[in-house]
């Protein structure tokens, strides 16, 4: 039986604590998708709508082995900063099958027992293998710094070895300037969706579980336009009993402003500087099946979210994760 997503809450004054939020943010490994709720004042002065049409975010897909990667990162080490270049491997099954990701010059595996015992390199079993007393179907974790690789350290000179005969291709989705052959471009925009007049709580953060809780309810619902914040809601009551549990005091024209494709980790932080507005939310969803969600932690298969909200110097950020 797995464990429920852990949530953890922060709340301040973002004055004293918006440089450490803004880190905390951009933390979160492998985002793919962004939404903000905002309210309609903002789009009312500076253009903000031109600006959004202005940006543009690509990331790249590409079918090849994991030499192929490294050797990659080793011509440009020189060159660029491996700290901008993240890598993930996708379409792979997180809890059965090798994953591999890169993140701030941080390059993490998780293998299966068969690829582990083949590399020789040193690791840690994997916290989805607590309690499987099989070997045969334990994972294992290998972390390795990138931009430090010592040729005297055992798993340095062991990786390359492991990743020249290790010639299962994968698929990796890569953002930066990663220089591999057969790379598919993928180009994104942010997108604006007008959700209409929802019912409102109040939004001012306070710390306090109860509010804490029914209001990241709130913002999961204003962000999908759930039909139990309308005005005009005929929800039935067995299904959702929202309007029972909050009060719902206002009603307020929303925008939602959302991303949809892999993007840097400083990509939410930059766009929430674009909006000036009484109060802004945002909901940030990392890549579910990456074997690093939060820094260098181990990420198991399941939510990996962060929801902020914004309303004048006061602040609450939830991150959600396994």
């Amino acid at each position: 039986m797995k464990k429920p997503p852990k949530i953890r809450v922060r709340t301040g004054s973002w004055t004293e604590c918006g440089e450490e939020v803004a880190r905390q943010i951009e933390k979160q490994n492998f985002p793919n998708r962004i939404d903000f709720l905002v309210p309609k004042n903002v789009f009312v002065s500076k253009n903000i709508e031109a600006r959004l049409a202005d940006l543009e975010y690509s990331y790249g897909i590409v079918d090849c082995s994991l030499h192929k990667i490294l050797q990659s990162c080793v011509k440009l080490a020189s060159q660029i900063d491996i700290g901008s270049i993240q890598v993930v491997s996708v379409a792979q099954h997180a809890e059965h099958e090798d994953t591999v990701s890169l993140i701030r010059g941080i390059l993490t595996l998780r293998l299966t027992a068969e690829s582990f015992y083949k590399s020789g390199l040193k690791g840690v079993r994997s916290a989805l293998s607590q309690g499987n007393t099989n070997i045969r179907q334990q994972l294992f974790v290998v972390q390795l710094d990138l931009s430090q690789l010592a040729t005297e350290d055992r798993n340095s000179l062991r990786l390359f070895w492991f990743a020249e005969k290790y010639q299962k291709p994968l698929r990796f989705a890569v953002v930066g300037d990663l220089q591999l052959e057969g790379v598919r471009k993928v180009t994104f925009q942010p997108t604006v969706s007008r959700l209409g007049r929802l019912c409102m709580p109040s939004l001012v953060p306070l710390d306090d579980e109860e509010w804490l809780s029914t209001t990241l309810e709130w913002l999961a619902y204003a962000s999908i336009n759930g039909p139990q914040l309308s005005p005009f809601d005929k929800t039935d009551a067995n299904v959702s009993t929202y309007r029972e549990t909050v009060e719902l005091h206002n009603e307020e024209e929303i925008y939602r402003v959302s991303l949809s494709g892999l993007v840097s980790t400083s990509t939410a932080e930059q766009l929430l500087q674009l909006f000036d507005a009484s109060w802004v939310a945002m909901l940030k969803y990392g890549v579910q099946d990456s074997n690093v969600g939060f820094g260098r932690s181990e990420h198991m298969p399941g939510p990996n979210v962060q929801a902020l909200l914004k309303n004048g110097d006061a602040f609450a950020l939830w991150h959600q994760s396994r």
